[in-house]
């Protein structure tokens, strides 16, 4: 099991301000990583030995002093490393373990409109539908906001039921307060706040340029306070099923969240300020490299990876909400004519920024990310993978503090292909 290793809170006492800054530093000690192995026609591959793999990090090949298997959906523990390596998997040890494929579904619904609830739930439900009781798989639905709404269940229409129940609260609450959504996220809402300035201070370029100052400042500090929750609750949800073995398999739903939150609202700012608001090219190119530079919250991230690490857990992301965001804003009935190729960019900017946090979270985890009009088939393919789960570990070696190792793992044996996590930071 990968060892992280907290330090105990480092106290630096600053002489000038009489203050006392609390440093906490996360240092990886030992890599475990989880491996799947799939013939081209993605068939489980349930024969390889410690010696058909060789791992590199860094283009350095690292000695692999930990190895066993599991079979999650029979939740066995096959073997574990072999005197001789050699031995093949089938002439190992065999023991009962605890141990099985656990499913989280994960649901980030604060910030999603009355529509893209609706339209979430009912994608989840499709999928249930395509489910039948013979794997052997525990499911248990999360709510970033509710916390856990079930236990763990291997029935699926209980699991259903249970989620039908979740959502008729949902949908009743958000109903009840005529909720239109999506304020906090929504591109839309920034552009019509940008009009609206060019409405009250067309003639006055200073006005304009401090009215539309304020507004971006409101937006961009909703969106990192929706980034800090997001990573808060995400760091969180890694420990709270570290009590279970083996990998904890996270389906996370969500609009998505921005490392690096207000790009695209700079952007459309820049337009705003440069044409007047006309929707028209401006003079001056309004490109990411001419904006302000913004908070980034990839530290911070970090943290999330080093916990996914350290519990076995990995993240798929699904992404349902941010595919047309171009199309609907040039065929919106919101405002006056199409939009103009600058407006599109800055929408279509938008839409990548929210999703690249989710893709950043799953290849990081070693999961994959679906960018996707509906959940089932993608979640069907993930659901359905095998659980048989090569687990390799060795010593992280020394390494520059606060760089990105990248981990490259070979099979020797021809025709396999492999599936894990590709790097990590040692701190």
């Amino acid at each position: 099991m990968l060892n992280l290793l907290l330090l105990s809170l480092l106290i630096l006492q600053d002489s000038d301000s009489g203050k006392d800054d609390v440093v906490e530093e996360l240092t990886i000690n030992f890599v475990t990583l989880d491996v799947r192995a799939f013939t081209k026609d993605d068939q489980p591959v349930k024969d390889l030995t410690l010696a058909d793999f060789e791992v590199s990090e860094g283009r350095k090949k690292v000695e692999i002093t930990s190895f066993y298997v599991q079979d999650l959906d029979e939740k066995r523990l096959v073997t574990m490393i072999p005197s001789n390596p050699k031995m093949k998997v089938s002439e190992g040890v065999s023991e009962t373990m605890e141990a099985g494929n656990h499913f989280i579904f994960v649901l980030d619904l604060e910030s999603a409109s009355l529509v893209e609830v609706r339209k979430t739930f009912s994608q989840l439900e499709l999928f249930l539908d395509t489910l039948e009781n013979d794997k052997n798989a525990e499911m248990l639905l999360y709510s970033m906001t509710h916390g856990r709404i079930t236990p763990f269940m291997t029935d699926v229409s209980a699991f259903k039921t249970e989620l039908i129940a979740y959502r008729t609260r949902i949908l009743d609450a958000m109903e009840g307060r005529m909720q239109v959504g999506g304020l906090t996220r929504n591109m839309t809402e920034v552009e019509k706040k940008f009009r609206r300035c060019q409405f009250l201070f067309k003639r006055k370029p200073r006005d304009l340029e401090l009215c539309i100052n304020e507004e971006l400042d409101i937006f961009v500090e909703l969106q990192k306070d929706l980034v800090r929750r997001t990573i808060g609750e995400l760091e969180a949800l890694t420990f709270k099923f570290k009590e279970l073995d083996g990998l904890k398999t996270m389906f996370f739903v969500s609009p998505g969240f921005s490392l690096n939150p207000g790009s695209s609202a700079l952007e459309m700012a820049a337009l705003f300020k440069s044409s007047g608001g006309s929707g028209r090219e401006g003079t001056q190119n309004t490109g990411f490299a001419d904006v302000a530079s913004i908070d980034s919250f990839e530290d911070e991230f970090r943290r999330v990876i080093h916990a996914c690490i350290k519990n076995r857990v990995v993240f798929n992301t699904f992404d349902i909400y941010n595919g047309n965001a171009e199309f609907d804003r040039n065929s919106s009935s919101e405002f006056n004519g199409g939009a103009s190729k600058t407006v599109l960019r800055a929408y279509r900017n938008y839409s990548m920024e929210m999703t690249a946090g989710m893709s950043q979270l799953a290849r990081e985890s070693g999961g994959i990310h679906f960018r996707a009009p509906t959940l089932g088939k993608p979640m069907t393919r993930m659901f359905n993978q095998p659980g048989f789960v090569y687990v390799l570990g060795y010593q992280s070696p020394d390494g520059k503090p606060g760089k990105f190792r990248k981990i490259k793992i070979k099979c020797k044996r021809k025709g396999v292909k492999l599936l894990y996590r590709t790097g990590y930071f040692g701190q």
